[in-house]
């Protein structure tokens, strides 16, 4: 029996979305991987081919993510990151408002229970809906 992960994430590869999904997941997750400080100043931007862009807000931010780059690397070894790029720019931070929006998503019934965690935590209803989709054409053919 195939597992769900591994059909989930063919498809995704498939659909050239995998990088976005592992973005938005790292994005979901970077203050808990770094101290309140660093968090404030630094933000995951863009993922291709394994190259995670961190904006910075400040020079002297930029000069700690590449003295730390080694470190940094190790904690994002679990998103598959082979390298980092810093950047100068304006910093987004999740807000109590998006955070509660995607709080209050109620999936349909017939989503699989496997699937729910996963669709409550994207706030964009159109990848949402895709993804619902997906997941039901997974079931689908799987019986699962």
């Amino acid at each position: 029996m195939v597992k769900v992960k591994t059909i989930i994430t063919g498809i995704a590869k498939e659909m050239g979305i995998e990088s976005g999904i592992l973005l938005y997941e790292l994005q979901k997750k970077w203050h808990n991987l770094f101290d309140s400080n660093t968090h404030l100043h630094t933000y995951p931007s863009s993922l291709n081919n394994g190259v995670l862009t961190i904006t910075v807000d400040s020079p002297i931010w930029l000069q700690e993510i590449r003295l730390n780059k080694n470190e940094i690397l190790t904690k994002l070894n679990c998103f598959y990151i082979k390298d980092i790029k810093v950047k100068m720019g304006i910093i987004k931070h999740q807000t109590d408002s998006t955070k509660s929006q995607t709080q209050h998503y109620n999936p349909p019934e017939n989503t699989p229970s496997w699937a729910q965690p996963m669709l409550e935590g994207l706030k964009d209803a159109e990848i949402r809906d895709s993804l619902r989709n997906i997941v039901a054409i997974i079931s689908e053919k799987s019986n699962i």
